[in-house]
C-alpha cells in the first residue's frame, strides 16, 4: 500500500492511497469491503512486449474524505513505518487524531 503526495496537474500536492495486485478479484474484494476508491488497469511500458510480464490493476483513493477513511480504517493494523506515515497524512487533512 502506498500513501503519500503525488503532484497535480496544477503543481499542488495532494495525497492518496494505493494498493496494487496482479489479482483483480482481491482488488474488487478490497473496494468493496473498503466501501470507496477505484480500480485502474495498470500496464506498465513494454507490457505487451515481455511474455513475463503479468497484468496488474491499481486500486486508488484519492478524494480527501476517502483517504481519511482508509487510513481511519487500516492504520491501527499498519506496522511502524506504514503508521509514522498514516499519521503524517492525517495530520495534514485532519488534524483531529483517528487512531
Amino acid at each position: 500500500m502506498h500513501l503519500g503526495p503525488r503532484p497535480s496537474p496544477r503543481k499542488t500536492m495532494y495525497w492518496q492511497v494505493k494498493l496494487a495486485s496482479c489479482d483483480l478479484d482481491v482488488l474488487e474484494r478490497f473496494q468493496e469491503i473498503i466501501g470507496c476508491g477505484r480500480i485502474y488497469d495498470h500496464r506498465p511500458a513494454g507490457y505487451r512486449d515481455n511474455p513475463k510480464n503479468r497484468r496488474s490493476w491499481i486500486w486508488k483513493a484519492a478524494a480527501r474524505q476517502d483517504t481519511i477513511r482508509v487510513i481511519t480504517l487500516l492504520g491501527p493494523y499498519f506496522g511502524e513505518r506504514r503508521k509514522v506515515r498514516a499519521l503524517e497524512l492525517i495530520d495534514h487533512l485532519a488534524p483531529e487524531r483517528v487512531f
